[in-house]
């Protein structure tokens, strides 16, 4: 080698080394993340993180519960076909944890690579199907807005571990997106926004937890949509259906949904319009069976008044049920979707 070309090859590696090529990509899963630095552009990118688990480490966790199977993994990841059926949805930039995967630190190791990857002009979608709970508040936060709210919420991952709602918004915050639409279809999802919008939303959860700033810390802020399967209250998805909110919104992705403004888009907004009342029904099915058994009873035993009997039947077991929950669990049951909308304008989410 002549020391021409010995010069230039040792200029060429100096070059590399000082604006910092990364050319090896981390493997996620079976999504590969390039860990580049977001160079701006114009073109509008679709991003997403869905997250389920239905299968926990400790079975006694599993949704449902014995003597059913947790929901099977087409079930889980119905979100992510219906993505992959459209255009503008590329499979490289969604990652999925299913059952195993969906343990705390992959779910942040995967909002973190967001961060890296996800443009100011992109979108953003985020979904998990999963136990929901709620633990003590431990920054005081919660009482900001409401002195009677001493909890945070919380999903509960595939390790027995869980994501407070304060974490959740402070890595949301780090993703620079255009807009996010944030599913969370699990118990005590409702509890995750803070529904007064009063006082200081801090966007720092460490310098929350330092005593920097005092705000509220749950997942609604601006250029975010926010939809939930629960008001504050226990949900429950069907045997066969699985998580209602997840697969009525999968139906309205695949192009259910109507463009109501003829923009060519299916938007977070116009898709849960369409999603909220196949979800509500889907759940109302299983209130339903119980009239409907206690009106072939009453039709089988010969019963004068069987609509009368079976809706008295239905009402009572109703009660009864709202009871239990609420003595076991400190909360109603009832499934009741519901959105926090606090994007300007409609959130275009599926190129029809």
């Amino acid at each position: 080698m002549n020391d021409g070309l010995l010069i230039k090859c040792c200029t060429f590696t100096i070059i590399l080394i000082m604006i910092g090529v990364n050319i090896t990509p981390t493997v996620f899963g079976n999504i590969i993340i390039k860990e580049n630095k977001i160079k701006a552009r114009d073109e509008t990118k679709y991003y997403a993180i869905i997250a389920a688990c239905s299968k926990y480490k400790d079975s006694d966790l599993n949704i449902p519960k014995t003597p059913f199977q947790p929901y099977s993994e087409k079930q889980l990841k119905c979100l992510y076909d219906s993505l992959l059926e459209v255009d503008n949805w590329n499979e490289n930039n969604i990652i999925l944890l299913l059952n195993e995967q969906a343990t705390r630190q992959n779910i942040i190791r995967a909002l973190e690579n967001m961060s890296q990857n996800v443009g100011a002009n992109d979108v953003f979608l985020f979904s998990w199907q999963g136990h929901g709970s709620d633990v003590d508040d431990d920054n005081g936060d919660e009482s900001v807005n409401n002195q009677n709210d001493t909890k945070d919420e919380v999903i509960v991952t595939y390790d027995i571990d869980f994501i407070r709602d304060d974490e959740l918004d402070y890595y949301f915050s780090k993703i620079s997106a255009k807009g996010m639409c944030l599913i969370f279809d699990c118990c005590l999802s409702g509890g995750l926004v803070d529904r007064n919008k009063t006082g200081i939303f801090s966007n720092d959860f460490k310098n929350e937890l330092e005593g920097k700033t005092i705000g509220t810390l749950d997942v609604n802020k601006d250029k975010r949509i926010v939809i939930m399967g629960t008001l504050n209250t226990i949900g429950g998805g069907g045997v066969l259906s699985g998580f209602a909110l997840t697969k009525a919104m999968s139906l309205a992705f695949k192009g259910y949904a109507q463009d109501k403004n003829n923009d060519g888009y299916i938007s977070a907004e116009e898709a849960f319009e369409w999603a909220k009342p196949i979800a509500l029904t889907k759940s109302a099915l299983r209130w339903a069976s119980i009239w409907v058994i206690s009106y072939v009873y009453n039709l089988i035993e010969h019963k004068d008044k069987k609509i009368l009997r079976a809706t008295l039947n239905f009402l009572v077991t109703y009660i009864v049920n709202q009871i239990i929950s609420k003595e076991t669990n400190g909360y109603f049951y009832l499934n009741w979707p519901n959105i926090i909308d606090d994007y300007d304008g409609e959130l275009l989410l599926i190129k029809k």
